[in-house]
């Protein structure tokens, strides 16, 4: 699924979401489709998996960026450009960079 395609599901009600997904993006620049275990919603435990740790959350709007809140602090921290260029076009601001692998979702999938 591309971005385009994501954000149609944006505007969708948790109910009939269930052929919606979220973007896993990673260090190495791809995108993977994911969907929750439960159909609906991701639970704190799947994010954090994603992730790789406790979680940070970046809203606007109806979409969230789900992040590892201590990355930036581990040993040569990979710069995640897709993501961190996605929070520069939603803030129209360059003055956060985002580490790690992202997940990118409606808000409406997080429980």
């Amino acid at each position: 699924m591309n971005r385009e395609d994501f954000e149609k599901t944006l505007n969708l009600n948790p109910t009939s979401m269930q052929g919606g997904c979220a973007i896993f993006m990673k260090t190495d620049g791809t995108e993977e489709s994911v969907y929750p275990k439960d159909g609906m919603s991701f639970s704190l435990k799947e994010m954090q998996e994603y992730v790789g740790g406790y979680i940070g959350v970046i809203h606007a709007e109806n979409q969230v960026l789900i992040f590892h809140e201590e990355e930036m602090y581990k040993p040569n921290p990979v710069l995640n450009e897709e993501a961190t260029k996605i929070y520069c076009e939603w803030f129209g601001r360059d003055n956060l960079e985002l580490f790690g692998a992202v997940l990118l979702c409606p808000s409406t999938m997080m429980k």
